[in-house]
């Protein structure tokens, strides 16, 4: 199994910025900024073959900003436990976000208060059985910004997912008019659909459990800066909480205990 880590960039700035141990995808062009990293993941996966025998990434000019890992380190990890048979690695930040929150989207509405229509609209486009409330991340298959390489089966089905969005956010529906809002509680201007489009494979994961994943020790990765973050003992009950809740679901008091742990401190 080979690895291929693309690195996007935009401009003379993040070109100089890359990780010479990653491979530079060129958007100079940027003919779509309002599609941010997902314009040359899609123009890439729709555009090459992906081979059987290769894994894949596709990481923005602030990977090492988000995560503190090098090329070197991403590189290293893999090797160390490709013969395990793993279908993606993952280097996820923000464990304590990870931890707080039930799933990825209910993250979206807290942290973008104007998400709500396009994030409920949009599980119902990816599948007819998705439900917000039942939708359970954790630090085993929640990951943020992208940063996670993966064969070409998972890149297919997330593709697949991915355009069903990008299809409606190109109409004037108004389904599409919510996901071209731009996002309350962002430090630069980007459209809502951007950060579901960032949810797709943790949605994935929480819903398919046949990808076989490995996750970068979190515990070694940045914290974000909300104030549960100072909280380690109690997310670390919180995350597992749901994981033990995922492996038998008929126990519903695990996820209870986990929303009277959340409803205790505020994020």
């Amino acid at each position: 199994m080979k690895v291929k880590i693309f690195q996007i960039f935009y401009n003379e700035a993040t070109r100089l910025s890359l990780d010479p141990g990653f491979l530079p995808l060129d958007n100079i062009s940027n003919p779509r900024p309002d599609w941010r990293e997902y314009w040359p993941i899609r123009n890439f996966i729709l555009n090459n073959k992906l081979y059987d025998d290769y894994l894949y990434g596709f990481f923005s000019p602030k990977f090492f900003e988000k995560t503190s890992l090098s090329s070197k380190d991403c590189l290293e990890f893999v090797k160390q436990n490709i013969k395990y048979g793993y279908d993606i690695f993952a280097f996820s930040p923000y464990f304590d976000l990870t931890a707080y929150f039930q799933n990825c989207f209910f993250h979206c509405l807290a942290k973008h208060s104007n998400s709500k229509i396009a994030v409920i609209e949009s599980l119902k486009i990816l599948g007819p059985n998705l439900n917000i409330d039942d939708i359970v991340n954790h630090s085993g298959n929640n990951i943020f910004s992208n940063f996670f390489i993966a064969k070409p089966n998972f890149w297919k089905e997330w593709i697949y997912k991915s355009e069903l969005i990008f299809n409606e956010a190109e109409k004037k529906t108004k389904v599409g008019l919510e996901l071209n809002k731009i996002a309350f509680g962002h430090s630069s201007e980007a459209p809502i659909k951007t950060f579901i489009i960032e949810r797709i494979a943790s949605m994935i994961l929480a819903t398919n459990n046949s990808y076989k994943t490995l996750f970068y020790n979190p515990f070694k990765l940045p914290f974000s800066a909300a104030k549960i973050s100072k909280e380690k003992n109690i997310l670390i009950q919180m995350d597992s909480l749901k994981k033990s809740y995922l492996q038998n679901t008929e126990l519903s008091e695990y996820l209870h205990l986990f929303k009277i742990i959340q409803s205790h401190f505020p994020w």
